[in-house]
């Protein structure tokens, strides 16, 4: 047997022993992308899930900031109906207090 020929044999033995590996790499790979998938779909859901909750409590934040508000408007508008000189003195102590905060900071 010729140096060539035990090359070829050699070779083909190589190419018996590692097929077994192409395949489990080959389904390694598989099995990765289709985890790679699920795990995408799975985050992707998370996600979701996270904007909708997210989305409602704004919007309850946001209906109970509109309620707090509209509450805070009837106090004041009674108060004012109730006393309304000292509603315009309190009005313009706040109005001169701004003012002098304001001047110091702009001098």
């Amino acid at each position: 047997m010729s140096i060539q020929d035990e090359i070829r044999n050699a070779d083909h033995q190589i190419g018996k022993s590692t097929a077994h590996f192409d395949g489990e790499l080959s389904a390694e790979v598989s099995r990765l992308k289709n985890h790679g998938k699920e795990f995408s779909r799975n985050g992707k859901s998370i996600i979701n899930d996270g904007v909708d909750i997210t989305a409602d409590y704004l919007s309850e934040l946001a209906r109970n900031l509109k309620k707090s508000s509209a509450q805070a408007l009837k106090v004041t508008e009674a108060h004012i109906q109730n006393k309304p000189a000292q509603s315009i003195a309190i009005a313009f102590t706040v109005g001169m207090v701004a003012s002098l905060l304001l001047r110091r900071r702009g001098a």
